[in-house]
This record gives C-alpha cells, structure tokens and sequence, in this order.
C-alpha cells in the first residue's frame, strides 16, 4: 500500500467551460463535499473556468517587471557595462 493517503479536503472542483444550464452540479468525495472554484493553479500555470490564460499572463509579465525594476534600482549605466546589463536581463527577465 502506498504510504501517503488521499486527501480530499485539498481537492477542489473547476470546470472546464461555462455552463449550458443552471443546473449546480455537486461532486462528493470520500463523503467531503469538494468545493468549486473559478480558477486553480496547477505546476505554476493559472486555468479559469474558459481557459483563458489572462492572469497567468498578467502574473508572468508582473513578475518580469519586478525583476527589471530590481536591476534598474541595483544598477546603473555606470556601475556595470552594457553587456553586463544585457547578460542580467537575459537571466533574470527573460
């Protein structure tokens, strides 16, 4: 048997497309009412419920500009050399 168990409490529900109907669809499991959410973050990749990847998008281009501000803020045009700078970007922006 395997060592970890299965927790249900962690498991949440998020469709996949609107829905046609009105109809509230429950999903039940190991007697634990699973809760619905409209998004889910699963391996770093934020889904809805119409995969539409706006918030991931806007979190990735969120996170580049705080690595850019931190460089411009540590750095400037005479502390380090343009290819310092190109090589700091590529690395940490990109």
């Amino acid at each position: 048997m395997h060592p970890l168990q299965f927790c249900a409490k962690q498991c949440t529900v998020c469709g996949c497309c609107a829905p046609l109907t009105l109809n509230v669809r429950v999903y039940v499991m190991n007697n634990i009412l699973l809760e619905e959410v409209k998004e889910i973050k699963d391996l770093g990749v934020f889904y809805d419920t119409l995969l539409v990847f706006d918030k991931h998008i806007c979190e990735k281009i969120n996170k580049a500009y705080m690595m850019l501000g931190i460089i411009k803020r540590n750095f400037t045009y005479r502390t380090i050399s343009r290819n310092c700078f190109i090589i700091l970007y590529r690395s940490l922006v990109r």
